[in-house]
C-alpha cells in the first residue's frame, strides 16, 4: 500500500516539495494496462497544486514531496493512495492502481497564479473529479481575480 517511486531522470537532489508550497509538474496518469486517463504533456499545460491541500490524490502529492527540482519519476499508486473500491466512474475503474509519468518542473511558496501563462485546473484533483464544472468555473474565476491585487 503506497506509492512507489522510480527516478526516470534525477533531480538537483536538494530541492524538495514542502508544506504549503505551490508545485509545479508535468505529468501522464495511466492504468496499468496502459490506458492514459489524463496528461499536461498532450494540452502542453503544467498542472499547479499546493502541499498540503488535498488538492490532488493522496498518493500523487506523497510521490512529489520525495522528488527534487527537475526530477522525472514513475509513480505508482496503490487504489488506496488513488481513488479506492469507488474509483471515477467513465475514468478510473474501482481498486485501479495509477501509474503517473512526473516531471516537477517548480516549486515554492512565492509563487503566484498568472492567468495569463497556460496551467492546466485540476487533472489529478480528487475535489474536482467530485464537484460540478460550474463550481470550478467559478473557482477559476475567482483565483483570476485575486490575480490582479
Amino acid at each position: 500500500m503506497g506509492v512507489e517511486i522510480e527516478t526516470i531522470s534525477p533531480g538537483d537532489g536538494r530541492t524538495f516539495p514542502k508544506k504549503g508550497q505551490t508545485c509545479v509538474v508535468h505529468y501522464t496518469g495511466m492504468l496499468q494496462n496502459g490506458k492514459k486517463f489524463d496528461s499536461s504533456r498532450d494540452r502542453n499545460k503544467p498542472f499547479r497544486f499546493k502541499i498540503g491541500r488535498q488538492e490532488v490524490i493522496k498518493g500523487f502529492e506523497e510521490g512529489v514531496t520525495q522528488m527534487s527540482l527537475g526530477q522525472r519519476a514513475k509513480l505508482t499508486c496503490t487504489p488506496e493512495m488513488a481513488y479506492g473500491a469507488t474509483g471515477h466512474p467513465g475514468v478510473i475503474p474501482p481498486n485501479a492502481t495509477l501509474l503517473f509519468d512526473v516531471e516537477l518542473l517548480s516549486s515554492g511558496k512565492n509563487l503566484h497564479w498568472n492567468p495569463n501563462l497556460p496551467y492546466s485546473s485540476c487533472p489529478v484533483n480528487s475535489t474536482c473529479h467530485s464537484v460540478s464544472y460550474a463550481f470550478l468555473l467559478f473557482f477559476n474565476f475567482v483565483v483570476s481575480v485575486f490575480a490582479f491585487y
